[in-house]
């Protein structure tokens, strides 16, 4: 069968692209035919990407202009590198769709319809309830499926309950990230949903190792990936770090170098981006996929809870048993360091994995009459 997918995946961030290979690799070992619908919404458009969110940030003209001429090579770069990965390991329809009438009016033709997995009905990141990633378009015959979609939060305002329970009670079959939304999903008017495992984590270590590149340095580092605000993970990591005698090593999310770590990595390809977190000798992370990442490859690590959107963070601790390694106000270096237990972890995300390719087999594959709400 062939199956359609709407998702996140031309967002400038590694998780998003890495659950996307994820999401469309599992789907091809089941037999059937991935394909992500290549919409760009309003906020993800090169007039918003370059010029848009320069006029956000300075209230002057002069301010506006030296943003735009400073930051459009930067952000270009960062268009280039992700795109690359897109191009060259997503299957994308062939027609880009630029808003919900466009995909009602001609819409990819599917045997089932699937909202994939990241932040797809969180409405604050997509400014709005976009009933795209609700499979709005999709003809009213067609099964409906979500896998692993995430609101990001665990209430929804009133408005937002008006507008999401209709599309959500067309689905077939749910499941979220985050078992901490079900209630929520409930209250939705959808009673069936279930709690599964982000799409990368559906792929074991070895599945990963054709992104991993060779190690071009012998020197030993601790690696922080934030995709928010650095600081207090930065305080953490300078403790660690004198503790085990390593470099600092810095992903860097925004556009300048970090002079109190010892390198900051910027404009890194996903390539890249997993092979220095297999090569990492510890990590430091606030980031959801840097924290599935770190357990996928074993690796030593903490993380810190962001200061918004941490559900996801608590659930997958909690399912693999590691919710010690969450840190909160200063460090417990020796709890910090004490070594994890992966043969445990890996047992209860091998049980986890099982039941969520259960899942998303038998919503793909049992009649649509069996699988509603």
């Amino acid at each position: 069968m062939k199956i359609s997918v709407v998702t996140l995946h031309r967002i400038f961030n590694y998780g998003s692209v890495f659950q996307s290979f994820a999401t469309q690799k599992v789907l091809e070992a089941f037999g059937h035919k991935a394909e992500f619908v290549d919409y760009f919404p309003e906020r993800l458009t090169k007039k918003r990407i370059f010029i848009g969110y320069s006029l956000m940030l300075h209230p002057t003209l002069l301010g506006k202009l030296k943003c735009i001429i400073v930051y459009f090579p930067l952000r270009l770069l960062n268009m280039v590198i992700f795109n690359r990965f897109v191009k060259r390991y997503l299957h994308v329809t062939s027609k880009k769709y630029y808003s919900l009438e466009e995909l009602k009016n001609d819409p990819p033709q599917a045997d089932i319809y699937l909202t994939g997995s990241d932040q797809v009905w969180n409405s604050y990141y997509n400014e709005y309830v976009d009933p795209v990633y609700f499979l709005d378009f999709a003809p009213k015959e067609k099964k409906r499926i979500a896998y692993a979609a995430s609101f990001g939060k665990n209430e929804l305002d009133d408005d937002e309950i008006k507008q999401t329970s209709p599309y959500i009670k067309q689905y077939s079959a749910i499941s979220l990230r985050e078992a901490q939304s079900l209630p929520l999903l409930q209250s939705l008017g959808f009673n069936n949903g279930v709690a599964v495992l982000d799409p990368t984590l559906l792929l074991k270590k070895e599945d990963w190792t054709q992104f991993i590149l060779p190690r071009k340095s012998k020197e030993r580092y601790l690696l922080i990936y934030s995709i928010l605000s650095y600081q207090q993970l930065l305080e953490y990591a300078k403790e660690i770090a004198k503790a085990l005698d390593l470099k600092i090593y810095l992903i860097g999310m925004g556009y300048w170098k970090e002079k109190s770590v010892d390198r900051t990595l910027r404009f890194r390809s996903p390539e890249q981006f997993i092979s220095l977190f297999e090569h990492a000798d510890f990590i430091v992370t606030d980031s959801f996929h840097g924290t599935a990442f770190s357990i996928n490859l074993n690796k030593s690590f903490i993380c810190a809870s962001p200061p918004q959107f941490n559900i996801r963070l608590l659930n997958i601790l909690g399912k693999t048993g590691l919710n010690e390694r969450m840190v909160t106000g200063k460090i417990d270096l020796k709890k910090a360091l004490a070594p994890i237990n992966y043969k445990e972890v890996n047992e209860r995300l091998e049980h986890e994995r099982e039941l969520s390719l259960s899942f998303l087999k038998n919503a793909i594959e049992i009649p649509m009459a069996e699988t509603s709400l």
